[in-house]
Order: structure tokens, then sequence, then C-alpha cells
């Protein structure tokens, strides 16, 4: 019975695998072959990662400790992990790149609640008083006067 289970579960992987064709799909499928893979059974044991989120919101950690437990499995044939660990890496870029796309966004946020005061302030400093340049006679120059 689990020679049976475990042909079953690579022929959804390759079903998973045919099905990755753009980015959103690798994505998904490159989480749920991850989680297909830590349901296998290992050694007569059952593996799972922990903390692996189910809502959508995987962290970088998360990820990078999926990729350390696939590369650890040594019931995986190589195509499989090669494939699997590829995935989640493109994941891990994504969620880098989405963080990053976060910060940027809230920097903008800010930049533009920020602004008004300090533009107010560079207008304050343009139309204050500027004292006038020094002239010949306020610095006591005459006709007569020397450079030494």
């Amino acid at each position: 019975m689990r020679a049976h289970h475990q042909l079953s579960d690579d022929n959804a992987v390759n079903r998973a695998l045919r099905f990755a064709r753009t980015p959103l799909n690798r994505l998904t499928t490159g989480i749920l072959i991850a989680l297909m893979v830590v349901a296998l059974p290992a050694g007569g044991q059952d593996f799972t990662i922990s903390g692996i989120a189910t809502d959508g919101n995987v962290s970088v950690e998360q990820l990078e400790s999926a990729i350390k437990s696939v590369e650890a499995r040594e019931d995986l044939a190589e195509d499989i992990r090669g494939s699997v660990i590829e995935q989640l890496r493109d994941a891990q870029a994504q969620v880098q790149n989405k963080l990053a796309a976060e910060a940027a966004a809230e920097a903008f946020t800010q930049a533009l609640s920020t602004a008004p005061a300090e533009s107010e302030k560079l207008r304050a400093v343009i139309d204050s008083e500027v004292p006038a340049p020094p002239t010949v006679d306020s610095l006591g120059i005459t006709d007569t006067s020397t450079l030494e």
C-alpha cells in the first residue's frame, strides 16, 4: 500500500509541474508541491514543516525553512527536488519583491504627507528677507582707497 501511495503522489507532482506555465501558477504550484513533498512519508515517519502559513501570507523565512527541508529529504528524486527548490526560490524572490514594493509605497505615502510642511518651510526661507549685499559705501571704499 505504501508504494501505491508514493506512486500516486509522484503522479500528482508531475501533473502539478505541467500546470506551472505562468509566474502565478509557478508560485502556487511551487507552494503546493512543497506542501505535498512535506506530506510524503520519510523513512516510515511523517515529515512536516511547522509554521507554513496556509492563508497566503508566506514569509521569506518560512520559504527558506521549506527549502532546507526539501534539500534534506533523501527519499526524493533529484529532478523533483531541484524543481521544488527552484519553485520555492522563485516564491521567495516574489515575496522579497512584494516586501520591497510595500516599503517603497510606505515611503512614498510618508513623503506625500510630509511634503506640504517641507514645502512651506522652503517657501518661508525663500520669502524671508535676505540682507542686502554689501555696497561700496557700506564697506567704506572711496576713490582714494588702495588694495593693500
